[in-house]
């Protein structure tokens, strides 16, 4: 399923009882699938083959490293990697338990001011991590690099929002979705494929369905499994 409250090391698969595929295990997961890969294949290999393979091997952890910090700064709408900025989010994203998905796109969707909370109502994963300490110090140093960028605060929330989803495949929705299917009525998951086919663009009927809320109390321990 997909990271609802920011916990890194949360296994949301019944089947993973080692926590081999938590969240913040993936990169681990890609270089160790390559691996097993280059293994499978080494008998068909030329010594001057594995010699290569070993060093694109050597070359995909940082690569992949790069690629995620490139990826996270763009979720904050900017062009190229920093660092900083995204280790102290993430930080405050675990430290508050706030949600991932709205906890970046309520941040495109609001004019940045370290002084003003994010309202509860319409904000309300950023406005959890607004509790953290670190929050004014994150909107000056995000202001801060956003200018040295020469990113505009339209072009940011612009970029951001083609960027960070509104709606994803929450557990919860799934599993009304699946329960509804069970007795034959398939009116939920047209509803959901019709929703998540443009999951970026804000929809009246995904509102009304509290599909950008926070997920209900019984949801909370929701978990998948290999044959869900």
């Amino acid at each position: 399923g997909f990271v609802e409250a920011y916990q890194p090391e949360y296994v949301p698969n019944a089947s993973d009882h080692e926590a081999r595929y938590c969240y913040i295990r993936q990169p681990d997961i890609i270089v160790y699938n390559l691996i097993k890969l280059s293994q499978a294949l080494s008998p068909l290999m030329s010594d001057k083959q594995r010699d290569q393979a070993e060093l694109l091997l050597a070359a995909e952890v940082k690569y992949i490293e790069d690629s995620l910090m490139k990826m996270f700064s763009e979720k904050l709408g900017l062009p190229s990697s920093e660092p900083e900025l995204v280790t102290l989010f993430m930080t405050m994203l675990e430290e508050t338990k706030s949600d991932f998905t709205m906890s970046f796109r309520d941040l495109s969707e609001i004019k940045l001011d370290r002084e003003k909370t994010p309202c509860p109502g319409t904000h309300w994963a950023l406005a959890n991590l607004a509790q953290h300490a670190e929050y004014p110090r994150f909107i000056s140093l995000y202001t801060d690099k956003l200018k040295e960028a020469g990113v505009t605060e339209e072009t940011r929330r612009r970029q951001m929002c083609e960027r960070n989803p509104r709606y994803v495949l929450r557990n919860w929705m799934a599993q009304t979705a699946i329960l509804q299917a069970e007795e034959g009525n398939y009116a939920e998951v047209e509803r959901l494929l019709r929703i998540l086919s443009t999951p970026f663009t804000k929809q009246e009927e995904a509102e009304k369905m509290g599909f950008a809320g926070p997920s209900p109390k019984w949801a909370s321990k929701l978990r998948l499994s290999c044959s869900s």
